[in-house]
């Protein structure tokens, strides 16, 4: 599960991440945490060059996403990001980076207009927050550890989402979903991690978009699913795919 003792991420830096999230959801309000060194060891780590590439892939293969770029600033608003000027358009690259990964899943899948979405490892809700601006998902369920769990709850009701839902593993509790979005997290779970989501999520979802950073090969563990897999672009990682499902 996605619980502390499956993420094989050191455990200094987990538990130091694990705290930024925590003060943030409880302050007064959410702060900076989106600079805090602890935080970035994480997440919110996209370099400037990265997300010029990110957005030179949308206006390519997505334009019709720069009619809500207004929309998709607004996840810069909380966190105090670090922003960039890109051609007189001001983004983080990280949200740039959730703006490609929107644009991939309407490329490959057509619209998620009412559609229900589960999401692994969903940091502090960016990627739903950025779907939320074009489509009314009938639902979206970020699974994750309770301490970020309770930022994305600050973090999207901040900024008014709604439909969505946060939680532990335990409560998947044989669901299904339209669609399965991992950005990251289910390649730096160990192998009884990345197994229990395999036999409980993977397998049950028709849909499916995970970007994979571990040279680890992406495993189903005996569950039939025709996989496509292609090289992450823009690339991030010298590892990094992304594995996909139920598309033609």
């Amino acid at each position: 599960m996605l619980v502390q003792d499956t993420w094989t991420l050191e455990e200094t830096a987990r538990d130091a991440y694990l705290a930024v999230c925590a003060r943030a959801a409880d302050g007064a309000g959410l702060g900076a945490f989106k600079r805090d060194s602890a935080y970035r060891a994480v997440l919110e780590h996209v370099s400037e060059a990265q997300g010029r590439a990110y957005l030179d892939l949308i206006v390519k293969e997505s334009p019709w996403l720069v009619n809500y770029f207004k929309r998709f600033q607004q996840n810069d608003r909380y966190g105090a990001p670090f922003t960039f000027n890109y051609d007189r358009r001001v983004f983080s690259p990280t949200t740039l980076r959730y703006a490609k990964v929107l644009g991939d899943l309407v490329r490959l899948f057509g619209s998620l207009e009412g559609t229900d979405i589960v999401e692994i490892g969903g940091g502090y809700g960016g990627q739903c927050k950025i779907v939320s601006d074009v489509f009314a998902f009938r639902s979206y369920t970020i699974i994750d550890l309770a301490p970020v769990g309770k930022l994305q709850q600050r973090y999207l009701s901040t900024l008014g989402v709604q439909g969505w839902t946060c939680g532990t593993p335990e409560r998947l509790a044989g669901r299904s979903y339209d669609l399965v979005i991992s950005n990251y997290a289910l390649s730096e779970l160990s192998i009884e991690g990345r197994r229990f989501y395999a036999d409980s999520l993977l397998c049950r979802c028709p849909r499916g978009y995970i970007t994979w950073n571990s040279p680890a090969p992406f495993d189903l563990f005996g569950h039939p699913l025709a996989l496509q897999v292609t090289a992450e672009r823009p690339q991030t990682g010298r590892s990094n795919i992304i594995i996909t499902w139920g598309h033609a």
